[in-house]
């Protein structure tokens, strides 16, 4: 023990003290940095071009939301919120342009402003025209995502990500919309033929079991509206899958022609076929030409 100086009581280290303060200082400071890197990772994953992983992730926190929430009257509310930040986000990593971030924001504002004033008046078909609208709200995410996409130079992980999301946001957005076409319906005119109620999650259910085209017949449409968009929603489905995502899939990996080779093709320049990076056809010979050595 260090002897105790003049003016100090018997038994204390200001040395240990003055350390143990120190010690404490760095603690915080650690801490802080740590959270500090943990926001700037978060940023950056939000910043980052094509990060469909997070918007993956969004929707299905979106997707756990409509299974396990009840329609209460905040329901409108609750739900558009994260479909608010489902469209934003998929504008941003889908590099949107301006003028689209804009009308998302705005159509964000008139959602949120829609459910404020339904939860202070009320009416149960009014609710169904509200969750119409936020539906909307998904009707965008769909294009840009695609357009992004398919412009990718190589089929990558992102590439494959982001047509699941479409996939996603499909299956949601004609969720929404059956429940909101239920709820503004008239009593006598049901979309769905079994007797009621039915919550958020049976929409959902219905929905992407039509989306695949399952179909196990415990839930069916019966009225004409309802018949039609389900019809709609099969077709999308069907198509979205046997076009667009098996070919991406085949494609893994693979860079995509340029728009000189597609243009080669269809003038037939090239004997219909496209030849490998470094053997490409001279333009006055026709042999193909060595390739590049180093």
């Amino acid at each position: 023990m260090t002897p105790a100086t003049e003016g100090e009581a018997p038994g204390t280290n200001p040395t240990h003290g003055r350390a143990t303060v120190a010690h404490g200082k760095a603690a915080v400071v650690h801490g802080k940095e740590t959270v500090v890197r943990h926001v700037g990772l978060v940023g950056e994953l939000m910043r980052a071009s094509d990060s469909f992983g997070l918007l993956l992730a969004l929707l299905v926190v979106d997707y756990m939301l409509l299974a396990f929430v009840s329609v209460t009257p905040w329901f409108e509310l609750a739900v558009s919120v994260p479909i608010s930040l489902t469209l934003l986000l998929a504008l941003h990593t889908s590099h949107a342009h301006r003028r689209a971030i804009y009308v998302g924001v705005f159509a964000v504002v008139a959602a949120l402003v829609t459910g404020v004033v339904n939860l202070i008046i009320g009416g149960h078909r009014l609710n169904g025209w509200v969750i119409v609208l936020i539906s909307l709200l998904l009707i965008m995410a769909p294009y840009f995502i695609l357009k992004r996409i398919l412009g990718h130079s190589r089929v990558g992980i992102e590439t494959i990500l982001g047509a699941i999301c479409v996939y996603i946001i499909i299956g949601l957005f004609f969720t929404l919309l059956y429940l909101g076409i239920s709820k503004a319906s008239p009593p006598g005119n049901p979309f769905l033929a079994q007797s009621g109620p039915h919550s958020p999650s049976d929409f959902e259910y219905f929905s992407f079991i039509t989306l695949t085209t399952v179909g196990y017949g415990d839930l069916t449409p019966l009225s004409k509206v309802a018949r039609m968009t389900v019809v709609l929603e099969a077709m999308l489905g069907q198509i979205f899958l046997v076009t667009l995502v098996a070919r991406l899939v085949s494609m893994f990996g693979t860079e995509k022609p340029t728009q000189e080779e597609l243009r080669a093709i269809l003038t037939g320049d090239d004997d219909g076929s496209v030849d490998e990076p470094g053997t490409r056809s001279a333009d006055t010979g026709g042999a193909p030409s060595a390739p590049a050595t180093g």
